[in-house]
């Protein structure tokens, strides 16, 4: 399998148990403790504002670290879209030393990045935010805040949705032994309250990253539970569970998005007219791709890329991947993705 932790459960394992989020020393040369968790306390005013106000400016360039991968190497770029399918790239940097991007539009049709950092203002190794209220143009950064979150007090690749007025994360944990889903909610998308878990996956096994989508009345999840990218059996394999509440999900199977016999994994399900689009990617600079399916359970893979690594670009190196869409107020689509900073 390959060292790239790009949303698996390696990545996972690699930052939680290596080290914890802690606060690195800001231009007055004091440190700043972090909040419940061993988290960055955000203290700026909420999204209840007319417009957000920042908690730190993202940093430019890669981090202060020895190894080749990790969010330290990483950055998050943009693209845009009128119909989900044809993508062009925004060229726009929204952060250095991030990875991991998950996106939201709330009520008020802010869009929210949410994304694993290294460097975070006066912190390290950290979930964040970035809040744009134009769309995507412009960004404000911002700390999370988690509460009675169990393990290191936060989660790992964050999963988020909006619904009636409530923001409800997915992530993964691992206070001992395996690897499980819990989920906090969250009135400003900023504090998150822990509530329950989300699934437990079978004994021995591992759950990480989180893809939750509704259809109709049922709520499903897909889950990893293998490591690796690939065409072994095991590769790429997904949890899929179900519940009827979008809280407490209940293992239904297994499934799998194969492109030309090789594994990818699921940035994000996105809903459509029709049905419901998986943005899939792997690494060794392989296109994004899609599947779409009407009933949320049965995928077929469509023609053509949805975006294709750039190597003569100055942005991107490496290889893009854990792409995260969302549809803007304006009814286009805008997109998230990783890459190495080159």
């Amino acid at each position: 399998m390959t060292l790239h932790c790009v949303r698996t459960l390696a990545c996972f394992i690699l930052v939680a148990a290596c080290s914890t989020p802690s606060a690195v020393t800001n231009d007055a040369g004091r440190d700043s403790p972090a909040s419940e968790g061993s988290v960055p306390n955000s203290d700026a005013t909420t999204s209840d504002a007319a417009t957000p106000v920042a908690d730190f400016v993202p940093p430019t360039g890669k981090g202060d670290h020895a190894g080749t991968e990790g969010p330290w190497a990483r950055r998050v770029l943009g693209a845009r879209s009128m119909d989900g399918l044809t993508w062009v790239r925004t060229t726009q940097v929204i952060s250095d030393q991030a990875d991991v991007p998950e996106l939201l539009v709330d009520g008020k049709g802010w869009l929210y990045l949410y994304y694993y950092g290294w460097t975070i203002g006066q912190y390290q190794n950290a979930p964040a935010l970035a809040i744009s209220t134009d769309n995507g143009a412009t960004w404000t950064f911002r700390y999370m805040k988690f509460t009675g979150f169990p393990g290191r007090g936060d989660v790992s690749d964050p999963n988020l949705l909006f619904e009636d007025g409530i923001f409800r994360l997915y992530g993964s944990t691992r206070p001992s032994g395996t690897t499980y889903l819990v989920t906090g909610e969250s009135t400003d998308g900023i504090s998150f309250t822990f509530k329950q878990t989300a699934f437990q996956p079978p004994a021995g096994q591992n759950a990480g990253v989180a893809a939750a989508y509704r259809v109709g009345s049922k709520w499903h999840l897909l889950s990893l539970s293998s490591l690796g990218f690939g065409s072994g059996e095991e590769d790429g394999k997904l949890w899929h569970a179900t519940a009827d509440d979008g809280k407490t999900f209940t293992l239904k199977d297994t499934t799998r998005f194969v492109v030309d016999g090789e594994a990818y994994f699921t940035g994000n399900i996105v809903p459509f007219d029709g049905g419901y689009r998986a943005y899939v990617f792997t690494v060794q600079a392989k296109p994004i791709r899609s599947f779409f399916s009407k009933d949320g359970e049965s995928w077929s893979l469509e023609t053509g890329d949805r975006l294709v690594f750039d190597a003569a670009s100055k942005l991107e190196s490496g290889y893009i991947g854990d792409p995260d869409v969302v549809r803007l107020a304006d009814g286009s689509y805008f997109m998230a993705y990783a890459t190495l900073i080159p």
